[in-house]
């Protein structure tokens, strides 16, 4: 089935005042304590990190006031939190909110405007100051470098040093995810591949031990890395955080034994630091006394836009994913089986055990053709030549290459089964959402948009201005930076390496 909805089939009605057209002066959201959404003051202030900065949000006098706090001021946004009775700041604009808890999207759908300025550096640097802070991950890849070169910067201005220790033995082990140069700190630990792709380090705990950190954070939950590093942290006696994508949906998430191991090292963690709002949800599950600061899983997106020939007599439609079961390629290819009388053509890139299968079922198709794996800047580069991307997963923890389509301003036809969908999808408006993997379903999907040129330009700019207005990766180094202050502030009574 394919799905069209606005905000309000989760949320419910919005009070509004007529002043909210005005623009240049605070708007406060005032939430008060009968509004369903008073039960998660949390959402309110993940919310508010993401909203532009003339909207402020005023609590009733009866939240717990110091987690919310510590929350608001991990992400900077603590001068815009107030709470009933205090002296908030001067607002020509109310929001009134009578609203649900629903996805990510929609709330910030529902409680302020898309686009406007948002600040790319909120909160205080120099909490920093003679911060240590190792981060383990895997590898280095065009996605995570960024990131990592990025926050490296802003730390060193701050007086903070960082060091990444990647586990993978071979850095180039994935030739198209090459990255941008290093610039920052980093080691390759001795590792050995294991079977379900993971690498075993050797040193980990005496290389982690060597720099001597203040801050230690660690990637998931994995027994060869995550708890040898955080028992490396307990041993120093510094606070650790896990940085996790998992969410409800994860084959390992349904585990009872796997829900015990998470939970044990969870119940030691000082913070953590989420892909996005589902992984955020599913930490909170596991350990609600956590603290955790949506970190905005992104990816580098292509900053102009090629102008795309889009009336031209070809419609290009483009996937990105590995040719594995999970992503659902075939679904892509059968729905074409169903278009064979409109202008449109789907290019297929990525490798995988599935690629053949696809290329075969195919064969009586002149609409599809598939790249295989090619470098990532060849990837942006098809990006820019499309006008419509498909995404029928059947499960990611979140979806990277969504980000990648939404913020080249494609028209995005994707499942519901993506973690990505929370914090960015409103159906019907920035993207097709489609109910399950019957192809004709897909098939309706996207001869609908071929068919309309405006309702694709229209959707293609919105989901750009989606990507662009909060989730570029400016605002996810702000986010993973909110995250490190988060343990900082969090994890303040701790001692230090050499105070033991």
């Amino acid at each position: 089935m394919w799905i069209e909805r606005s905000a309000e089939s989760c949320f419910g009605p919005l009070i509004v005042s007529e002043s909210n057209v005005r623009t240049g002066v605070p708007r406060m959201l005032i939430v008060p304590d009968e509004a369903p959404i008073a039960k998660r003051p949390d959402l309110l202030v993940h919310a508010l990190a993401q909203l532009p900065d003339d909207v402020e949000l005023q609590l009733s006098a009866g939240q717990p006031r110091d987690r919310i706090v510590l929350l608001a001021t991990a992400y900077g946004v603590e001068q815009r939190l107030h709470f009933e009775g205090g002296s908030p700041r001067a607002a020509e604009q109310v929001f009134s909110a009578a609203a649900d808890t629903g996805s990510m999207a929609e709330l910030l759908d529902a409680l302020g405007p898309a686009g406007g300025p948002v600040s790319r550096r909120r909160g205080r640097d120099e909490l920093f100051a003679e911060q240590r802070i190792a981060i383990l991950t895997n590898l280095p890849t065009h996605y995570r470098v960024p990131l990592l070169n990025a926050m490296s910067e802003r730390l060193a201005a701050a007086g903070a040093s960082l060091r990444v220790f990647f586990t993978a033995a071979r850095p180039w082990a994935r030739s198209w995810m090459a990255p941008v140069p290093l610039q920052f700190d980093h080691e390759f630990l001795r590792s050995v591949p294991v079977p379900l792709g993971m690498d075993l380090p050797f040193d980990l705990e005496r290389q982690v031990q060597r720099f001597a950190p203040t801050l230690v954070l660690v990637p998931g939950f994995s027994p060869a890395v995550a708890v040898r590093a955080a028992a490396a942290a307990r041993w120093m006696r510094v606070p650790y955080g896990i940085w996790s994508g998992e969410i409800p949906a994860a084959p390992s998430a349904k585990s009872g034994m796997r829900r015990r191991q998470r939970q044990a090292l969870l119940r030691r963690a000082t913070f953590a630091i989420s892909y996005g709002h589902l992984s955020a949800e599913f930490l909170a599950g596991l350990a609600s006394q956590v603290p955790v600061v949506y970190g905005r899983n992104t990816t580098p997106i292509l900053v102009r836009p090629a102008r795309r020939a889009d009336d031209d007599a070809v419609i290009e439609i483009l996937a990105v994913a590995q040719a594995i079961r999970r992503k659902r390629l075939d679904v892509a290819v059968a729905a074409f089986e169903h278009l064979r009388d409109l202008p449109c053509r789907l290019t297929v890139i990525g490798d995988g055990e599935e690629l053949a299968a696809l290329k075969q079922s195919a064969l009586a198709l002149d609409n599809i053709r598939f790249l295989g794996a090619v470098p990532s800047d060849r990837t942006l580069q098809a990006y820019s030549e499309a006008s419509i991307f498909l995404f029928p997963t059947e499960f990611d923890v979140f979806g990277l290459v969504l980000v990648e389509a939404m913020g080249a301003g494609l028209a995005p036809v994707v499942s519901q089964d993506a973690g990505a969908i929370s914090d960015l999808a409103l159906p019907g408006r920035n993207c097709a959402l489609v109910d399950g993997h019957d192809p004709r379903a897909w098939a309706a999907a996207i001869r609908a948009l071929v068919e309309n040129p405006q309702r694709r330009r229209t959707m293609g700019e919105m989901a750009r201005q989606t990507v662009l207005s909060r989730w570029t990766m400016e605002h996810a180094v702000d986010a993973m930076l909110a995250g490190l202050r988060l343990g900082v502030l969090a994890g303040g009574t701790l001692q230090r390496p050499g105070q033991r």
